[in-house]
């Protein structure tokens, strides 16, 4: 059955709304938001440049998107939704199984798709097998599909990935190129406005604060703890609440807050004792 053919409006609205993206976001310097709205609905055609413009800020090429249908578009989001949940969960056995599965490459149509796809691979890597520099090599590929050194619009996807990157230069020794990425990251993440934060970036948070904590810049580390914990509360969310906690704890003891410190180290163990009791229902 031939699929039915969609507008260039209805496949940029399918993936402006997948990337959690309002029109404003979209359309900010390129074109008005009733510019925008009127393109989706496919009551104005826009010039070549706009087309160019939507396409690169979205994170795709135009090639990509007039080949597209909104019904591809949503089965890749399933299938990546799963992906995601045993990523956050922590299950990356499962989540390398899904990801050599041969069928997988039959739902990677954008370069965004291909991004996440090595940000997970190169998780898996550093996860399961330790390999530090098989990490390094699949989030670099992740990044090059979309990244370049000079753009302003940095998305979710790509601040993860900076932030892993710096994460696997600071167990690799590479000192200056860590912080050159978890700066970049949490830098980019800050710059994001508030619609746009997910509870993934709760990671960001923890992965710079620890190597402050290891460059001996505690009241910086302790800082960056706290508004990724303020994070994770404003989302209700427990990923990577309780590292937090902990590392809270372990900053605390060395400025020597004992009191404090043990706040932190018995909120840490209540998140434990709750994501474990969730697990056994």
């Amino acid at each position: 059955m031939k699929k039915k053919e969609e507008s260039f409006g209805q496949i940029v609205r399918s993936i402006r709304q997948n990337r959690k993206m309002t029109q404003k976001m979209l359309a900010q310097d390129i074109c008005s938001q009733s510019v925008l709205s009127r393109i989706e609905n496919n009551e104005e055609l826009p010039n070549v440049w706009v087309m160019y413009q939507i396409c690169q800020r979205l994170g795709v090429t135009l090639d990509q998107v007039m080949m597209l249908h909104s019904e591809e578009i949503n089965q890749s989001n399933q299938v990546f939704a799963q992906i995601e949940s045993h990523f956050v969960h922590k299950r990356y056995q499962a989540l390398l199984e899904k990801l050599q599965d041969k069928q997988i490459k039959h739902y990677l149509y954008l370069d965004t798709d291909m991004q996440m796809y090595y940000y997970y691979l190169g998780s898996c890597a550093y996860f399961i097998d330790q390999d530090y520099e098989g990490a390094l090599v699949s989030l670099k590929k992740g990044l090059s599909y979309t990244y370049q050194q000079d753009k302003t619009n940095v998305s979710v996807m790509e601040i993860r990935l900076l932030s892993c990157m710096g994460r696997v230069y600071s167990d690799l020794q590479q000192l200056a190129d860590a912080r050159l990425n978890l700066e970049k990251s949490y830098d980019s993440m800050q710059a994001l406005p508030p619609e746009r934060l997910t509870t993934t970036l709760t990671k960001v948070y923890y992965n710079y604060a620890v190597f402050l904590k290891e460059q001996g810049e505690l009241c910086r580390s302790l800082k960056i703890i706290e508004e990724g914990i303020a994070l994770a509360r404003e989302k209700n969310s427990f990923y990577f609440l309780e590292e937090l906690f902990e590392i809270k704890a372990q900053v605390l003891t060395f400025l020597k807050e004992e009191q404090a410190a043990n706040k932190s180290f018995q909120l840490y163990q209540a998140v434990v004792d709750i994501r474990q009791s969730a697990k056994m229902v």
